[in-house]
């Protein structure tokens, strides 16, 4: 519930925002995960990383996030070598994404390539508080209309680290 998770954020219980980029909308491809590990209002520590997902980016994932299959080869590491570092840095936190059903599909979609299981953690979805708590007025829900609407920078969405830090100020917005 809401009123826990103020607390959680008043007593400095850490939280990571997670994003990732894709190769499509199915499940098959990440090419980029970007995390936040945060306490209160202050970021503690940071993850980002090009992934190779070993197949082609859709043009129009590529379109939306800029993430062509040439900076994949050239900066892309491999899914196996990401996933142990990227559960490692979430550790058992409680996980926070807009739409954060969608990111989990694909992360877990690895995970289970890797006999790793799936994610286990705790989640919030920025996406569902805003259904269920306010009336924004807005045009649809989409991340850079939600963060337009708290009056945070959309410059640079659609990439994973950006997308996380409007997805963190827009979660201490709802839980002010």
């Amino acid at each position: 519930n809401i009123e826990q998770l103020k607390q959680a954020l008043q007593f400095g219980i850490p939280f990571v925002v997670l994003d990732t980029e894709t190769t499509g909308l199915q499940p098959g491809g990440i090419v980029e995960i970007a995390a936040q590990k945060f306490r209160g209002n202050n970021v503690v520590a940071e993850y980002h990383c090009i992934v190779n997902p070993q197949c082609m980016v859709e043009a129009g994932a590529a379109a939306v996030h800029g993430i062509t299959n040439e900076v994949i080869l050239n900066e892309g590491r491999l899914v196996s070598d990401v996933m142990h570092e990227f559960l490692d840095f979430c550790g058992s936190s409680t996980l926070v994404g807009h739409n954060i059903e969608f990111d989990l599909k694909f992360l877990n979609h690895h995970l289970r390539k890797l006999s790793l299981g799936d994610i286990r953690n705790p989640y919030v979805d920025t996406l569902e508080l805003v259904r269920k708590y306010f009336s924004l007025g807005t045009v649809n829900n989409k991340l850079s209309t939600i963060a337009t609407h708290f009056g945070i920078d959309v410059g640079g969405a659609h990439r994973a680290m950006k997308d996380v830090d409007m997805t963190r100020q827009i979660f201490i917005k709802i839980l002010s």
